[in-house]
C-alpha cells in the first residue's frame, strides 16, 4: 500500500482495542504494530500488511527508575527501535500515556500527524501503582512520589495533546475530563466494545477446571490489581452456597494477597485460577459461567469514569452481570436489562447477593438480554465505520 502506519502500544497484542483499530486502518496502509511481547504472540490471527513488532521493556535499574518517576518517559526506547527500522511513515498512533514521548519524538523527527488514544485517565491512575500498606515513612514517600508524578505527568500530557491531530477515547465522561483538563477540541469517541466476529471455539471453564457441569461457576477476569475489590470478592467466597464456585482470570499484584484469604478461609477447593486468557478465546470460554463480577472501587477518577471492558465482555458471552455503582454501568447494563449494579459493605453482603441473583427467576433472561444488546448495540462494528472516517482524515487531510 501506499501509506504506512506506526502504532505504539505499551502493552501486549492481545488487548483487544489495539487489535480492532490496526485491523481497521490495515484497510488503507500497512501497519508496523510496536507491542509488549509476550509468550503467546502467535495465536493471533492479523491481516498480512500489519507487520508485528515486539519488544521488551526494562523495568529494572534506570527503567524502574523512568518507570516510578518520569513515568510517561519509560517507553522512550521505542523511539530508538522504530528509528531503526528506517522507514517512513505517514501517521504516529500512539496508544495511552506511556507511549506518548516515543510519539511525540518520531511526530517530530519525520514531521508527521499524531493521533492519541486515550484508554483510561492516566494521570488519574498513578495511585494504582503504590502499595495501600507500608510504614508512615514508606507511605509519605509513595504520596510525595504520586504527587510528583501527577505533577509532571500533567505538564506533559498539557504539551503533548497539543500536539495530537486527533485524540480518540472511550466514553463521554473521559471525554469531558480530556476536554476540561486540555482545552482541547479535537477529542472524539469509540467505544471500547467486543467485535461480533473473530471468537475462537474454545473449550468451556468447566472442561478446562474438570469440574462438573451442575457446578455453578461466578468468574472475574481481567487484572489482579487495586481497585477492583478482588480482596473482597477472595473473602465472600466462603459465604457462597455449596453449588456455587469461584474463577479468577489473570494475574497481578494482589495474586498473592488473594490467594492467602482464599487459604486461611479454606476455600481452595472453591476457588480456581487460570492465566489471562485472549480475547476472541475469553469470550467462548466463559459462555458457560453463572454470573460475571466488575466491582470496580472509585479510588481513582480513572475508575469512577469507565465503563469496564468486562462488562460487554460478560454481555457478548452471555453471562448476566454484578457490577458497582457508576454512571457507565447504570448506563449500559439498566439499558440492556442484563444485570445488577450494586455497592457492597462485606464480603457476606456480596456473597448473599450473589447467590440470590445465582438462584433467581431473572437469570436466564439476563442472560439472553446482554448477548441480544451486545449483538445489537454494544458491539466494534456498529463504531468501526466512524473511526475509519476520522482515520482518513487524518491520513489524507485533502480528502473530501
Amino acid at each position: 500500500m501506499e501509506n504506512r502506519i506506526c502504532v505504539l502500544s505499551s502493552t501486549t497484542i492481545h488487548s483487544s482495542r489495539e487489535r480492532r483499530s490496526i485491523t481497521t486502518m490495515a484497510k488503507h496502509a500497512d501497519v508496523d504494530f510496536y507491542f509488549l511481547n509476550s509468550a503467546d504472540d502467535s495465536t493471533i490471527n492479523l491481516p498480512d500488511n500489519i507487520t508485528l513488532f515486539p519488544y521488551k521493556k526494562d523495568d529494572t535499574g534506570i527503567g524502574h527508575f523512568i518507570k516510578h518517576g518520569a513515568f510517561y518517559k519509560s517507553s522512550t526506547f521505542l523511539a530508538k527501535i522504530v528509528s531503526e527500522q528506517q522507514k517512513k511513515y505517514d501517521v504516529i498512533y500512539s496508544h495511552d500515556l506511556t507511549t506518548t514521548y516515543p510519539a511525540y519524538l518520531l511526530a517530530k523527527e519525520q514531521n508527521i500527524p499524531i493521533i492519541y488514544d486515550v484508554h483510561d485517565l492516566g494521570i488519574e491512575t498513578i495511585n494504582q501503582q503504590f502499595p495501600k500498606n507500608g510504614s508512615f515513612l514508606k507511605q509519605i514517600g509513595y504520596k510525595l512520589a504520586e504527587t510528583s508524578m501527577k505533577y509532571f505527568g500533567r505538564k506533559w500530557e498539557a504539551k503533548f495533546i497539543q500536539s495530537a491531530d486527533l485524540t480518540v477515547t472511550v466514553n463521554k465522561y473521559c471525554k469531558q475530563y480530556l476536554e476540561r483538563s486540555y482545552q482541547i477540541s479535537n477529542c472524539v469517541i469509540t467505544p471500547n466494545y467486543p467485535s461480533l466476529s473473530g471468537h475462537n471455539t474454545s473449550t468451556t471453564l468447566h472442561e478446562k477446571l474438570n469440574i462438573e457441569a451442575d457446578i455453578k461457576l461466578v468468574v472475574y477476569h481481567g487484572v489482579f490489581n487495586q481497585g477492583r475489590s478482588l480482596t473482597q470478592i477472595a473473602a465472600c467466597i466462603k459465604h457462597l452456597n455449596d453449588d456455587i464456585e469461584m474463577v479468577f482470570i489473570g494475574g497481578g499484584s494482589l495474586e498473592n494477597e488473594m490467594k492467602r484469604i482464599i487459604n486461611e478461609d479454606k476455600m481452595n477447593h472453591k476457588t480456581h485460577f487460570l492465566p489471562l486468557l485472549p480475547n476472541p478465546e475469553l469470550i467462548e470460554a466463559t459462555r458457560d459461567a453463572a454470573l460475571g463480577l466488575v466491582l470496580n472501587e472509585h479510588i481513582n477518577l480513572s475508575k469512577e469514569y469507565a465503563l469496564a471492558n468486562k462488562i460487554t465482555e460478560y454481555m457478548a458471552a452471555g453471562i448476566p452481570v454484578l457490577a458497582s455503582e457508576s454512571k457507565e454501568h447504570y448506563r449500559v447494563l439498566e439499558d440492556a436489562k442484563c444485570g445488577i449494579v450494586q455497592n457492597f459493605g462485606s464480603a457476606a453482603e456480596l456473597g448473599e447477593k450473589i447467590n440470590k441473583i445465582i438462584n433467581g427467576s431473572e437469570l436466564m433472561e439476563m442472560s439472553k438480554n446482554g448477548e441480544a444488546a451486545f449483538k445489537s448495540t454494544y458491539n466494534w462494528e456498529n463504531y468501526e465505520q466512524d473511526f475509519e472516517e476520522l482515520f482518513l482524515k487524518v491520513l489524507n487531510p485533502k480528502r473530501d
